[in-house]
């Protein structure tokens, strides 16, 4: 099962325009919602699901992308690329025994083809494409 962005993230997307249908959202209150369960008896939240919700509850609530979904729209409607990918540290003993790799994550961000950001150092491979997400989704200016 691919993991779905976190509830900041999931905002900031909201926020940029991000409209696909999505198989989870969050309520105000930072809870996440499962489609199965929700009131249209659709498996996906529309955008039109969203605003309903606003206008039945008087509360904002946020469409749950997969971290791919989120990766891919970026790509496809906005020429920026998000990657994340591992790096190597090495942690040796002062007397060369017990050579420690511990595997980190980075990620780096291509804002049409050319460089624009990377950061180094996430413990997994989904924490490091959260932040460059994150990161991705400020480049853009909103309306």
């Amino acid at each position: 099962m691919e993991d779905i962005v976190g509830f900041d993230l999931a905002k900031l997307a909201y926020e940029k325009g991000f409209d696909l249908p999505c198989r989870e959202a969050y309520d105000s209150e930072y809870k996440e919602l499962n489609s199965s369960i929700f009131y249209n008896g659709n498996q996906f939240f529309e955008i039109e699901d969203i605003e309903n919700a606003l206008t039945n509850s008087g509360h904002t609530h946020y469409l749950a992308p997969t971290q791919s979904q989120l990766q891919m729209w970026l790509s496809n409607k906005y020429n920026i690329i998000v990657v994340a990918f591992p790096h190597y540290d090495a942690d040796y003993e002062i007397w060369g025994q017990d050579i420690i790799w511990d595997t980190l994550w980075s990620y780096a961000i291509w804002d049409a083809f050319k460089f624009n950001k990377d950061a180094t150092d996430f413990q997994s491979y989904g924490d490091a494409l959260e932040d460059g997400l994150t990161e991705a989704l400020k480049i853009i200016k909103t309306k």
